[in-house]
């Protein structure tokens, strides 16, 4: 038979091996093979990714192959830093980790398999490696461009079994308070990335940033579905299923999920799937429609991949309208083990969320969230917040024990106490505080009113450490929710932890860009970076801030303090002069009392600011 030529040429070399194999298997055989597969089949999209390509999969080993090194080093360290967060969120003792080396060094290509030494070199550094490190040759470290944000600590000339002479070798990370680059290739073709996705007409931020905010996870954005009939009621119908299908996906937490008031802006958009992803770098789409006829129900839901347009799965649901929250379960569920196949085999991972009793009250829950919001502002406005509540209160009175309606009455009365829009804010805070206690005690899962109960912590109680507990409790039950992230920055700002906090912010403004509360986002932002020492960004986010809302006195505040932070005093006298007109109670008093600095030095300075223009 005749044998294929032998080719050989240059490559960076890749190597990754699973440390302590053997001993995982013997915890439980099947398991450790599950997710050392998935996490090898992670590693081979996070390779995909940064323009590499994995040759060869064998049992608790991975080779891949790059054309830069400076691509196998962002892979590897990508990665690395994936895993560890995957793995932190295992209860078992079943967490894979791995060591990776990386060579340059000729090889050998034959029936589509590569040897020759650079590979044995990369299995050698690959030894080197502490559990989840990498290590390079020095050759490597040398062919990477000094721009790169990497650090190479020398381990010395090491004796490698194999090989004549002693190899330089060293160990990489990333450099610390460096951000690691993004990918400049796609999963298709390989060429060259768009350089940022737009947000919003007047913002934008970089496929990079958003690649490092999502850890490698690819997004998923559900379009709103549609409605085959033109009955209002229908039209509502849908818009219900399409937020509970969000939030079935969401609390996965396997994958990032865009928010749904972004993806509502694609909803008369002819082209809505290519046009979601461009703009908030969703790699999956879901799209769907409902008809009502009677009791009967028919929903139809399909995944795409948005990167090829592939459709990967489509299905048809049909049942009486009362089986609608099994319907949404099954959706959710299905295209949850499309997207991420280890959930399947995950189920401890996920939420069950309290069902409504019944389908009207449901109904009626969802319209009183709408109506909440309706006006796009973060809080609402004082007439929809007094419709919402009774709305809340009739579903608690038909169900005593809905921990959704509850909540809702809490979030009512919490923002009638910090908007002042009741005749007792203190008394309105206080009721926030027990019906948001109440609708935890009756559903522990109830992630909105865990959120409610960290953002009273922190205005209402100024307990910023508890606040800062609470949201991130909220969190870890579901990832994807806006508010509750927003929550969690509120406490991080308070408590001096500026840096995390516009980590966050950046992160949510990824997930839902066109959310109602862009405005206080914004704001909140812009106060970190002051604080944190970035006083020209500050300026830019409190004018983001000013153009989402012109009249959120709150933000034209934070304004006035970045302004003066960047030397701008003539501009910050000028706002101060519109605020004052405004808000003719605003003094320094108020600043104390409204933001709950946990220490006095950050406290200090921000006051500091707003005397500069002659707050007294």
């Amino acid at each position: 038979m005749k044998k294929d030529r032998l080719r050989r040429k240059l490559a960076v070399i890749l190597h990754a091996d699973v440390v302590g194999s053997t001993t995982l298997v013997q915890l439980n055989e099947a398991l450790a093979h599950e997710r050392i597969q998935s996490t090898f089949q992670y590693f081979s999209e996070t390779i995909d990714a940064y323009g590499g390509l994995t040759s060869e999969l064998r049992g608790d080993a991975l080779l891949a192959e790059f054309e830069r090194a400076s691509d196998a080093v962002c892979a590897a360290l990508a990665f690395q830093d994936l895993n560890k967060a995957f793995n932190s969120k295992i209860d078992d003792e079943i967490r894979p980790q791995l060591r990776i080396g990386i060579s340059l060094g000729e090889v050998i290509i034959a029936d589509n398999t590569i040897t020759g030494a650079g590979v044995v070199l990369a299995q050698r550094l690959e030894q080197l490696a502490k559990s989840g490190g990498v290590v390079v040759q020095g050759t490597v470290s040398e062919t990477v461009p000094t721009r790169m944000p990497f650090e190479f600590e020398s381990l010395g000339e090491q004796e490698l079994k194999g090989f004549d002479q002693p190899v330089r070798t060293f160990a990489v990370k990333l450099r610390s308070g460096e951000e690691l680059p993004g990918p400049e290739f796609n999963k298709a073709s390989h060429s060259v990335k768009p350089n940022a996705l737009q947000l919003s007409d007047k913002s934008s931020i970089s496929v990079s940033v958003l690649d490092n905010l999502f850890n490698g996870r690819s997004a998923v954005a559900v379009l709103p579905f549609r409605c085959l009939s033109n009955e209002d009621d229908d039209v509502f119908f849908a818009d219900g299923i399409t937020e509970d299908v969000v939030n079935g996906l969401a609390v996965w937490r396997w994958f990032p999920v865009i928010g749904r008031y972004s993806t509502n802006h694609y909803r008369a958009d002819a082209n809505a799937m290519d046009s979601v992803s461009q703009e908030t770098g969703a790699r999956y789409v879901i799209d769907g429609s409902i008809r009502r006829s009677g009791t009967n129900l028919r929903v139809t839901a399909e995944l795409c991949d948005a990167i090829s347009g592939q459709q990967l799965w489509s299905q048809r649901f049909d049942g009486k309208s009362s089986d609608v929250f099994k319907i949404q379960d099954e959706i959710s569920d299905e295209i949850a083990r499309r997207i991420e196949p280890e959930i399947s085999r995950a189920e401890s991972n996920r939420l069950y969320r309290q069902k409504p009793s019944e389908l009207s009250l449901w109904e009626l829950l969802h319209r009183a969230r709408v109506t909440k919001f309706q006006s796009g502002h973060a809080y609402g406005t004082k007439e929809d917040n007094v419709t919402a509540m009774a709305m809340y209160r009739d579903a608690l009175a038909r169900d005593p024990g809905s921990s959704d309606a509850t909540s809702g009455i809490a979030t009512c009365h919490w923002h009638d106490a910090i908007n002042s829009w009741s005749s007792d804010p203190v008394a309105s805070g206080a009721s926030a505080m027990r019906r948001a206690n109440e609708a935890v005690i009756l559903d522990s899962t109830n992630y909105t009113a865990l959120g409610t109960v960290s953002i009273i912590q922190t205005f209402g109680q100024h307990d910023i450490p508890a606040a800062e507990v609470t949201a991130r409790k909220s969190l870890d039950m579901n990832p994807s929710d806006i508010l509750n992230r927003h929550y969690l920055v509120c406490s991080l700002e308070f408590g001096g932890k500026f840096d995390e906090a516009v980590e966050q912010c950046k992160y949510m403004m990824g997930l839902d860009p066109r959310a109602p509360g862009l405005s206080v986002l914004c704001g909140d932002l812009s106060t970190c970076l002051l604080l944190g020492g970035n006083a020209v960004e500050a300026v830019e986010y409190s004018r983001k801030s000013m153009e989402a809302d012109p009249n959120y006195a709150r933000g034209r505040q934070r304004l006035i303090a970045a302004l003066v932070g960047a030397g701008e005093l003539a501009e910050a006298k000028r706002e101060y002069a519109i605020l004052k007109e405004a808000m003719p109670a605003f003094s320094l008093d108020y600043v104390k009392r409204t933001y709950p600095f946990v220490h006095e030095q950050h406290l200090n300075a921000y006051l500091k600011h707003f005397s500069e223009v002659g707050v007294q």
